[in-house]
């Protein structure tokens, strides 16, 4: 593939994103609506499963074909992205209030599913075990939130009252909405990847750095495009709540499913990438516990610190091939 059709591919990718973005949000509002949801029990599953669908397809393409280094990297590397990136540009573009209760255990959820995650890969791999054990937590998780719109289905339907002047959208349209979104969202992700492993290599990035930057980068841009048109359109906790719900996701979900289909080893994964996904794990959360919201000055910390990580990793890609 010449430089210019990447480009090309790249560019078609984030247009496809921000369209599928568009469609998801309406889609999976209305949804959620109709079943009770709330936007933000809304994001945290509805939309959060659909845009972690271009993390299941690197991963598990990756691990068919060997690259147990870029399927790994790739999901601590959306993490990363989804955390500090993500959710640092969604709060410069429009700050948003956090409930209490998504306080207490959602984002604890995603902590412990973090550190569940670096203890499975203390000895160097994920087996099918332990993916297992993942699917299984995810399970639960998706039970807990089923039960959580149950309860506050009351409470929903006013909350998710249609816009005043906008006529009810039938289920069957906001259906083909939320699957036209998430099928522009694969797509568009697809071509954005396939595009940016390309300019990486004519660049001279090596493999082991292309799933912790360009392939995350491209597959976390579903959850920046939904969770900026989610902010704009004032649904704000669904924009937080597709963050956190995502790297849930990302960890218990993308991982559990690959490492069962075929078991993964660290490869290039180093114990400083780890630790950088950790920490950006924990930082978030006093950062939304105080005011419960992160403000604009916070929201730039966490991009200073996404491009603090990116510029370490590109200039560490020498020593990476040393190592390897």
């Amino acid at each position: 593939m010449s430089s210019a059709l990447a480009a090309l591919y790249f560019a078609g990718g984030l247009v496809l994103l921000y369209l599928g973005g568009e469609s998801l949000v309406s889609g999976a509002a209305a949804v959620g609506r109709r079943i009770g949801m709330t936007p933000l029990v809304a994001g945290l599953t509805i939309v959060a499963f659909a845009t972690s669908a271009p993390e299941l397809a690197v991963c598990l393409q990756a691990a068919i074909d060997g690259e147990h280094g870029l399927a790994l990297g790739n999901v601590v590397g959306s993490n990363i992205c989804n955390l500090a990136l993500v959710l640092g540009l969604t709060s410069l573009a429009r700050p948003s209030e956090l409930g209490a209760r998504f306080l207490r255990r959602d984002v604890p959820i995603m902590i412990a599913s973090t550190v569940l995650v670096l203890i499975m890969l203390m000895d160097g791999e994920l087996s099918r075990t332990e993916g297992g054990v993942l699917i299984a937590g995810i399970v639960a998780y998706l039970i807990l939130e089923v039960r959580r719109a149950r309860e506050r289905r009351g409470r929903a339907l006013g909350v998710l009252a249609e816009e005043p002047g906008k006529p009810p959208q039938a289920f069957l349209l906001s259906s083909l909405l939320l699957a036209g979104g998430l099928a522009l969202l694969v797509w568009g992700g697809d071509l954005l990847v396939t595009g940016g492993v390309v300019i990486a290599s004519r660049l001279g990035v090596p493999a082991a750095v292309v799933g912790l930057s360009v392939a995350a980068l491209g597959t976390s841009l579903p959850e920046l495009a939904t969770s900026i048109v989610a902010a704009r359109r004032g649904y704000g906790d669904m924009a937080v709540g597709n963050l956190v719900g995502s790297c849930i996701f990302n960890l218990l979900s993308i991982l559990g499913i690959t490492s069962f289909v075929i078991p993964l080893s660290r490869d290039a994964v180093t114990n400083i990438d780890l630790g950088v996904m950790f920490a950006v794990t924990l930082l978030v959360y006093p950062l939304m516990r105080i005011g419960k919201r992160i403000e604009r000055w916070e929201g730039s910390l966490l991009v200073l610190i996404y491009v603090g990580y990116i510029s370490w990793l590109i200039g560490g890609s020498a020593s990476r091939i040393a190592v390897g």
